[in-house]
Parts: C-alpha cells; structure tokens; sequence
C-alpha cells in the first residue's frame, strides 16, 4: 500500500529517538483483513482506530497523523476521542 512506502523512513526515524510508532492500516484499504467487516463507513474507520488506541495504547496519550483519507480518519479520531476542552476556556 502506498501509505507503508510513505511512512517506512519516517517510522524508523522515530523509533531511533525512543518514539513507539505504529502504522496502522484504516479499515478497508492496505492489508487490512475484511472477513466479516460489516461496515467500511468514515465512523467505522474512526471506531477501528479507536478500538486500536484502546488496546495499545491503553486509552493514554498518543500523536496521530495520516496523510490523505488516513489524516481525515485521525482528525475525527482525534477529536472524538482525545481532545478534552480547558475547563479555563469554557464559559468565556
């Protein structure tokens, strides 16, 4: 898929810092396994992610990025489920 040659000089960059990074494939599209996807919607991508953040990530802090489809995914990853507003900015 053409998002791994993107990312295989990025990741490794990271790694060597003592960055985990991992590249996960979005829901439909890479290497992805399909047998018994019910759906292949944009909020299926999201719930796919998140499903990954839960168990990897264990719900802490993570960087998201994705180029294309993959950056659309994670802007509504990110926003569902890691952006927490400043309880110092509410009710300005």
């Amino acid at each position: 898929d053409s998002s791994a040659l993107e990312y295989r000089r990025l990741g490794p960059q990271l790694a060597a810092l003592g960055i985990d990074v991992y590249c996960v494939d979005l829901l439909g599209w890479g290497y992805t396994q399909l047998e018994e996807v019910k759906s292949f919607s944009a909020q299926a991508k999201v719930e796919a992610l998140k499903g990954f953040w839960q168990t990897v990530g264990g719900n802490g802090e993570v960087v998201v990025g994705g180029a294309s489809l993959g950056g659309a995914a994670v802007i509504e990853f990110a926003a569902q489920n890691l952006y927490r507003p400043s309880s110092d900015l509410i009710g300005r």
